[in-house]
């Protein structure tokens, strides 16, 4: 189907070839072309009226007579030919405007899918109120009214590539200058319009300006069965990043250009570069007895995915495996003595270990040094498989991201969202006491080696104004109930 491009190349190939030409005659071959008038009073109305003008509204052409206007859609297949009288009718040649010049203007369209429509008016805003035009929304080309846009989509639960086809929101937009769109934009097309923030409206805007605009310059895009039909050949194809390229390289990330259907349409892109933004991440975050732990069973109980880095890190340094043979001659580079105290015969010794995170400074830098790009690439894979799963089903999803460190150990530039669970200082002693049986001394010991609640709160808040990463805090120094419906509200706003 021609777009916007391919259509603004056809006005500018007609109105360079036909401009100021007459009606002599018309023959119509297929009535059903015409959408609002009789042949007879189409005939009537055209013959002996001169071409003043051409123009264009999204995929619509409008061709200005004297005094009277003539709308037409291309559709799927529809193509103009401008031949001469003496040149055979061929099949599919549906409508022929006869000028006295003894050229003649063809309507060629296998499918017979075009329509015509005949409008006692020249005035363009009188044009724009036929209702087929006067639903369109503003050419994607063109528009730069982020408010506008962003406000036609943010409540709707459609993906995005659909979306962008729907010529109500913008109009010039189809299959192929979608996919381009959102490749640029780096937009997953099955990413549901609700899901996308301010920016990406921005992005999507920028991006349909410049990839149209750019298309146009290049005569539009030969692809499948469309051509311009009037000698003029779309070079935009060439600089295609992702449409029809199934199976290619990206030209970002190298990895395999993939097809889908979305809204039945055959979509393109790549899944390393376009984020599917229909899942949030969430940083679940927490001191020592605050009560994250007892968070995290609650929303697994409400059938939350969860990704625990503590599960993830138990299963690297499990005795007698590769993994941990493998982080312990890492860490002998720094400390071979060391390590030898706590590893041998290719187990652990926990006690010693973990008396050496708490109390060696040095030790506990270098081994999460190793420890942390490690676990940050298992979870990585689990935030991917996750993707992959909401391709499949399409659903809104919140994934929720287990850190204990998730500052210190810069977590936090994985997710969409962090939240916080603190308690009051007492009560997090008092728990500490009771479940360790420690000293306050060792209590103090654990906590220096955590951000304070106060450096996790600066530190979410530069986040919060710098990369607009929202946060929330969950107060846990009373009883269960209370911090299982303040849980439940976090969520209702979330999914807000």
């Amino acid at each position: 189907m021609p777009e916007l491009p391919e259509v603004e190349t056809v006005r500018q190939t007609l109105l360079h070839q036909i401009k100021n030409e007459k009606i002599k005659d018309i023959k119509i071959i297929y009535r059903g072309i015409l959408e609002n008038t009789t042949e007879s009073d189409f005939c009537t109305k055209l013959t002996n009226q001169s071409i003043k003008d051409i123009l264009r509204y999204g995929k619509y052409l409008i061709f200005v007579f004297d005094n009277v206007s003539l709308v037409t859609h291309l559709r799927m297949e529809g193509k103009f030919f401008i031949k001469s009288s003496t040149d055979e009718i061929e099949k599919h040649e549906h409508v022929i405007f006869k000028f006295y010049s003894g050229k003649e203007l063809r309507y060629h369209d296998t499918r017979k899918f075009g329509k015509m429509v005949l409008l006692d008016t020249t005035d363009f805003v009188e044009i724009m109120n036929y209702p087929a035009l006067a639903k369109l929304g503003p050419e994607a080309n063109v528009c730069s009214d982020v408010e506008y846009f962003y406000n036609k989509i943010n409540k709707l639960k459609t993906p995005i590539k659909t979306v962008l086809l729907d010529q109500t929101i913008l109009c010039g937009i189809g299959n192929i200058y979608a996919d381009e769109i959102c490749y640029l934009s780096k937009i997953n097309p099955l990413t549901l319009a609700c899901n996308l923030n301010v920016e990406d409206a921005t992005n999507i805007l920028k991006y349909a300006n410049s990839v149209l605009k750019e298309a146009i310059l290049c005569g539009g895009t030969t692809i499948r069965s469309y051509t311009s039909s009037l000698g003029v050949t779309g070079r935009f194809q060439q600089q295609l990043l992702v449409h029809s390229r199934e199976g290619e390289k990206c030209k970002t990330c190298n990895k395999t250009i993939k097809k889908i259907f979305v809204g039945g349409r055959g979509t393109y892109f790549c899944e390393d570069c376009q984020e599917n933004k229909n899942i949030t991440i969430v940083g679940l975050t927490g001191n020592i007895a605050s009560g994250k732990s007892t968070v995290v069973e609650y929303l697994k109980k409400l059938n939350f995915e969860i990704i625990d880095t503590d599960v993830i890190s138990r299963s690297l340094t499990k005795d007698k495996t590769s993994d941990l043979k493998k982080i312990m001659n890492q860490l002998k580079k720094f400390d071979s003595a060391k390590v030898e105290m706590i590893y041998q015969n290719e187990c652990l010794d926990r006690n010693k270990f973990r008396m050496l995170l708490f109390e060696d400074e040095t030790f506990k830098n270098n081994y999460q040094s190793i420890i942390h790009p490690i676990i940050k690439k298992e979870v990585l894979k689990g935030i991917k498989t996750s993707k992959n799963d909401i391709i499949k089903d399409n659903k809104k999803r919140i994934l929720f991201l287990d850190v204990p460190l998730l500052y210190e150990a810069s977590f936090d530039e994985l997710c969409d969202n962090v939240l916080i669970i603190n308690a009051e200082e007492e009560v997090i002693y008092q728990r500490i006491r009771k479940r360790n049986n420690l000293s306050d001394s060792d209590i103090a010991a654990i906590l220096r080696n955590q951000l304070s609640f106060d450096e996790k709160i600066k530190r979410a808040k530069f986040n919060l104004d710098n990369i607009n990463q929202a946060f929330d805090v969950i107060d846990n120094s009373t009883d269960l109930d209370s911090l299982y419906l303040k849980i439940d509200e976090y969520l209702h706003k979330l999914n807000k």
